[in-house]
């Protein structure tokens, strides 16, 4: 898959520590990763923090020249934030599960084919959101991501 060169941009703008760059980012993607934490029960100080936290990751990412981004921005925020948001609420919660829950946890390759088939949405999502007319697509996407 070949990265979108805007995308690729704000990621080389990133790198340089650009502020219109990260800025950018911060308006496209926070109010998703937003209603992510507050989804699962967080507050908006805990959406601040995983998205700054996720944003430390990409930074940290793009610094490295051996990565390269494989899938739309959008999808990366996603996944590393709901890793961060998941650890966050696990480390929050002191209890040990009983011995029968155990049994009951969810496999790595559930996780993979639920992370694709959720990647697989956003792209068949960001795909007919591209086809839309603008009010249309600012309707939609302040509805259900604003």
């Amino acid at each position: 898959m070949s990265v979108d060169p805007a995308e690729r941009d704000l990621l080389i703008g990133l790198g340089k520590k650009d502020t219109t760059a990260t800025e950018t980012i911060y308006r496209r993607h926070y109010s998703m990763v937003q209603s992510m934490v507050l989804a699962g029960n967080g507050s908006i100080d805990d959406a601040r923090d995983v998205f700054q936290e996720t944003m430390l990751v990409l930074y940290d990412k793009v610094r490295n020249p051996g990565f390269e981004l494989t899938c739309l921005l959008k999808t990366y925020i996603y996944s590393v934030a709901r890793r961060l948001w998941l650890k966050r609420r696990q480390l929050s919660q002191k209890t040990v599960p009983a011995l029968e829950d155990i049994e009951e946890t969810v496999s790595v390759e559930e996780d993979v084919d639920a992370t694709e088939n959720a990647e697989s949405a956003f792209l068949i999502m960001d795909k007919a959101m591209a086809g839309l007319g603008e009010p249309c697509r600012s309707l939609l996407t302040a509805f259900y991501l604003e």
